[in-house]
């Protein structure tokens, strides 16, 4: 499939960039962007916490919202439920663009449970029913363990004790930690990344690029600011 999308890039000569907040910016670009302050890095860990709460039932099936814990773990084991799809990519792109390649991943998804009832966008949570996933996803380099992305997606985060937030911490000879509160909307945060970004994307040359070739993608304005 990934083949085929090359070849139609080139001959149709359109550049193709798949871009999103998550994978896209919030575990890749932006770890990126801090790490360019850094003199060395020993390790990066990138975390987002999420409300899913207000996707629909499709999606928050994928993230795995709505099981009883076996049907969860069965439908983990066949891939139904995969919560956050992009761990793998954005671990080799960071790896890559740092010069370290990656040469193994490893992502482990364990369930959250809901604690009690509640009303959700087209249907019913039961307490006992799993409100999302908590993952935790490793990025090796002969055989060292430097990069770790985590997310936690839930419909429950006030029963766990945690607000949405999005945090970087790049350890080295300096330390820096770069934090976003509350974290960036899953629906808002997509929308303006995707159409931030189409001017960057039709002035790419043909082919398929990685959300690092477009540079920063900030909003253009064309007329002044409002008033107070």
């Amino acid at each position: 499939e990934a083949r085929e999308i090359f070849g139609l890039a080139e001959t149709h000569r359109v550049p193709i960039v798949a871009l999103g907040l998550n994978p896209g910016f919030v575990l890749d670009v932006w770890p990126l962007a801090l790490a360019s302050l850094a003199h060395d890095i020993a390790s990066i860990d990138a975390e987002r916490v999420v409300d899913v709460s207000d996707f629909g039932p499709t999606v928050r099936a994928s993230l795995g919202v709505g099981y009883w814990p076996d049907e969860f773990d069965r439908q983990l084991e066949r891939g139904a439920i995969a919560g956050h799809r992009g761990f793998r990519e954005s671990l080799r792109l960071l790896g890559s663009a740092l010069g370290r390649p990656v040469d193994e991943t490893r992502v482990e998804t364990g369930r959250i449970l809901a604690r009690h009832d509640r009303t959700l966008k087209g249907g019913q949570l039961l307490a006992g029913q799993t409100a999302g996933v908590s993952q935790l996803a490793q990025g090796f380099s002969g055989g060292v363990p430097w990069l770790r992305l985590s997310m936690t997606a839930t419909v429950a985060l006030d029963e766990i004790g945690a607000d949405p937030v999005d945090k970087v911490h790049i350890a080295g000879s300096t330390e820096l930690t770069a934090l976003i509160s509350p974290g960036t909307s899953a629906v808002a945060g997509t929308v303006g990344r995707i159409a931030n970004a189409i001017p960057a994307v039709a002035a790419a040359p043909p082919g398929v690029h990685t959300a690092l070739a477009l540079g920063i993608t900030p909003p253009r304005f064309s007329s002044p600011a409002p008033s107070n």
